[in-house]
């Protein structure tokens, strides 16, 4: 397993500067170099993106450093199996080496609706266990399309 999360570290790394992206928006263009990413007015937030500390990076206002995978959790306020979560579906792709849970088949990003589709498929799950779903009256099979 741990092969497994360091292969999803490494494909992490190698594609840091799209997830900070998403995480943050533009760097401060100003203050980044080809070697790190900063973001803030004063770069507090470093994220290198070239050589051996590739996808690591530090917050100096906050005191907090990682890898990427802990980028994730903190921003996204994940744990760790979160985390991992969130990086096999957006890394999308080749990622059957590793593990899912076998009631909700894979998303492919990229894809038209894909979101659509995602919230189509939990709603089916949702719908066949109602009982182990604590479900909320917003989601009440009242509303629930017919075409799941």
């Amino acid at each position: 397993m741990m092969d497994r999360i360091s292969n999803l570290a490494a494909r992490l790394n190698a594609d840091c500067e799209h997830v900070s992206l998403h995480l943050f928006g533009q760097s401060n263009r100003r203050l980044s170099t080809r070697r790190e990413l900063r973001w803030g007015e004063h770069g507090r937030f470093r994220l290198h993106i070239a050589g051996p500390k590739r996808g690591k990076w530090n917050d100096f206002a906050a005191g907090d450093h990682g890898d990427m995978l802990d980028l994730i959790g903190r921003e996204l306020g994940l744990d760790k199996r979160g985390a991992v979560d969130w990086a096999r579906d957006w890394l999308g792709g080749d990622i059957s080496d590793y593990p899912k849970c076998p009631s909700v088949p894979p998303l492919v990003r990229g894809t038209p609706g894909h979101r659509d589709k995602t919230a189509m498929r939990i709603i089916g799950i949702v719908k066949k266990n109602p009982s182990q779903s604590g479900t909320r009256p917003y989601l009440s099979p009242a509303i629930w399309p017919n075409d799941t």
